[in-house]
């Protein structure tokens, strides 16, 4: 279990609530197009955790900075679809006085392994 249910019921969030306003225009707007920066980092591939998942295509260490997850206004890959796990690897770096925010390394990461951020954590640079 990677924590991603337990966070929503803890905040009182309805699921099928949350799916469908992913889906929505009103999202879309605020979240920003998903790019792809051809990042050759990682891989999008199917997540055992849920959908689809980034994956390590190198070898990351502590404090590696494995791309952006949102850049001029867009979402990349990562930021799209980076999983959520308590027992995250990675965490996005908001840049101060921008709406930008790197991936950044928090544990060594291997190569094939899924890069997962902890939702709950806003951590800024």
């Amino acid at each position: 279990m990677t924590g991603f249910y337990e966070m929503i019921e803890k905040y009182n969030i309805n699921f099928d609530a949350l799916k469908e306003y992913l889906k929505s225009e009103e999202f879309f707007k605020l979240a920003g197009p998903v790019v792809d920066d051809k990042n050759e980092n990682y891989k999008v591939s199917e997540s055992k955790i849920d959908g689809l998942g980034i994956f390590s295509n190198k070898e990351f260490i502590k404090g590696d900075v494995i791309g952006y997850g949102r850049f001029g206004g867009t979402r990349t890959l990562a930021g799209r679809y980076a999983n959520h796990s308590d027992i995250n690897n990675a965490n996005f770096h908001y840049i101060e006085n921008s709406k930008d925010a790197k991936l950044v390394c928090e544990k060594d990461i291997a190569i094939g392994e899924e890069i997962l951020v902890n939702y709950r954590n806003y951590l800024h640079i």
